[in-house]
């Protein structure tokens, strides 16, 4: 195969990561890079910020952001990701409605005051979409992940995957969950019936008591406003005759002192339009006064007596005391009591209907777990067997490896059996659960193979490898990298090393480093070529002294690696 040193132009023919621009992360100020198809690694010194690109692409996927992350004396840090999709490959259903001209780029912003920017090809968007979309997009493998293979009750994820169990268990979880809320209300009805005969004597007494009251929603508040306009009735009643009477009915009323000066006027030589103006202000206030009359002998007879008042609202107050501190609560009460009393009173026909229920999801997960069953025991000697070549190739040729199932009493979350990954390093020893044996370049190994048997399962376009090569060293280290770029041929892949046989294997080369740029330090980004690249391998063997060996070294690493690219 010839060597993939393509123009990116050219290598732009599947999903990948293009490009990443961060800034004001941690010790970044600002950087940009561009990332090619096939096998990319990122080097250099501990503490240079190397880890700091894969926790950048977590955030841009979803994950947590934390304003301590944001780089001293600034307000917020930027990070933005652009993906590419050839138009003529399958794209996963998900992502379809966001695309732009075959490219999704994704920016988020996070400021010290917790707030969050995030837009999805310029449109505003939020962390929720971004982690749905993740799993499209890029597949991040750290250390972590060896906890993960250590974890047995998450094997199950593992073989299911490879069986393409996914959307059969999916199926089978939402059939559990609706069988164990049935299971539930059953339990609920069934633990109530004891105490049945005094709680529904407490809810007819109850209802019967809040339904005789026959309550109005707005009755209190109007009650209270009738009763302070009764107890002020007396002054309106003053105030309102003294009105009348200066309106029109006193001797020197408005009434009459416009009606003199409206005859005086009509006496009076060219005031006629004067005069008719009084006269028509003379009837609007014998009407006005006749509207107020009748309006207080309206409140006089639609009021009742202030002793009837405070009877109703006592009762209202009684009721609000015993059944929910409120009117709203009184009447959310009634609602509850009376599906309550219903149920309780129905319990017979619901706890039938119910076991009814229960005993058909019993059989449909019975159905479900069974099939689940069988492709898992299937498929689950496949896997072992890809498991234990990818090992060989990885320098582990005594390796063996097994998937063992326990069976469950009843069913569980996961199926009727507990799924459990089962190891052994060396010739002679037996197979025993994976996190008991393994060491950390062993489980390293593990989770390699893992990936690499997964990797035409998993949908995301980019694998990222954060340092899974603890343990590691000569010619384990030189078949990891190997096994690397081979992934690489079908997924693009990223990986943070400090092993110079990986590093070696790589289509693109960056090196991290610190730098101080105007009394700051900042971390830098910087493509490795040609001669840079057998220094960084040489720095990455020798430490501090790189020596003229140690440099020679490094080019028998490099040429080796290149005949073996050649040759896959």
């Amino acid at each position: 195969m010839t060597e993939r040193a393509f123009p990116l132009q050219e290598m732009l023919n599947e999903a990948m990561l293009t490009t990443m621009r961060i800034k004001n992360l941690a010790v970044i100020r600002e950087l940009e890079v561009t990332f090619e198809k096939g096998f990319t690694v990122l080097t250099g010194e501990t503490g240079a910020g190397k880890s700091i690109l894969i926790d950048a692409l977590q955030v841009i996927l979803g994950g947590r952001g934390y304003k301590d992350m944001i780089r001293m004396g600034e307000d917020s840090m930027l990070i933005e990701a652009a993906f590419y999709f050839a138009p003529e490959k399958y794209v996963a259903a998900p992502l379809v409605p966001y695309l732009l001209d075959d490219t999704l780029i994704i920016s988020r912003e996070i400021f010290r005051d917790g707030r969050n920017l995030v837009k999805i090809n310029g449109s505003l968007s939020n962390t929720a979409e971004l982690r749905t979309l993740a799993p499209y997009l890029v597949s991040i493998h750290s250390q972590h992940d060896n906890q993960i293979l250590f974890n047995s009750e998450l094997h199950f994820r593992f073989l299911d995957r490879y069986a393409g169990n996914e959307e059969l268990l999916l199926e089978y979880q939402e059939c559990y969950q609706q069988y164990k809320e049935v299971c539930k209300t059953l339990a609920e009805l069934q633990n109530r019936r004891a105490a049945d005969k005094t709680r529904i004597d407490y809810l007819r007494f109850a209802v019967n008591e809040i339904e005789v009251a026959d309550l109005l929603p707005k009755e209190e508040e109007t009650l209270k406003d009738i009763k302070l306009l009764m107890k002020n009735q007396e002054k309106n009643r003053q105030n309102i005759a003294m009105a009348t009477g200066a309106l029109y009915e006193n001797e020197e009323s408005a009434y009459n002192c416009i009606s003199a000066a409206e005859q005086a006027l009509s006496n009076a030589d060219d005031f006629e339009q004067e005069a008719e103006r009084l006269h028509e202000m003379k009837y609007e206030i014998m009407e006005l006064s006749e509207i107020v009359r009748n309006r207080m002998a309206e409140v006089e007879t639609e009021y009742r007596d202030l002793n009837e008042i405070e009877d109703r609202l006592a009762v209202i107050y009684q009721l609000k005391q015993k059944y929910g501190g409120t009117m709203e609560g009184v009447f959310s009460f009634l609602e509850q009591a009376r599906q309550e009393l219903w149920q309780m009173e129905h319990a017979e026909e619901i706890s039938h209907e119910l076991e009814e229920q229960q005993e058909a999801y019993s059989i449909r997960l019975q159905t479900l777990g069974q099939t689940l069953s069988q492709k898992r025991a299937e498929y689950a000697p496949k896997l072992a067997t890809e498991l234990e070549q990818e090992l060989h190739e990885l320098m582990m040729p005594h390796a063996r490896f097994l998937v063992s199932f326990i069976a469950e009493e009843g069913p569980c979350p996961y199926g009727y059996e507990k799924v459990e990954f089962f190891f052994s390093a060396n010739l002679g020893m037996d197979a025993a659960p994976l996190h008991k044996i393994a060491s950390g370049g062993e489980v390293s190994r593990v989770n390699l193979a893992m990936k690499s048997v997964l990797r035409g399962i998993d949908p995301a376009c980019a694998f990222v490898f954060d340092e899974i090569d603890a343990g590691l060293s000569g010619r384990a280290a030189q078949k990891t990298g190997e096994k690397m770029y081979a992934i690489s041929e079908d997924c693009q892949v990223l990986c943070v090393t400090h092993l110079p046989q990986i590093a070696a294997m790589a289509d693109q080369h960056f090196l991290v480093s610190k730098e101080e740029i105007q009394g700051e330090t900042v971390t830098a980004i910087h493509p490795v070529k040609q001669e840079e690249r057998v220094s960084e391998l040489a720095r990455m063997m020798g430490g501090v002294t790189v020596t003229d060996l140690t440099r020679k070294n490094a080019e028998e690493i490099l040429s080796l690696a290149q005949r073996l690219k050649w040759e896959q």
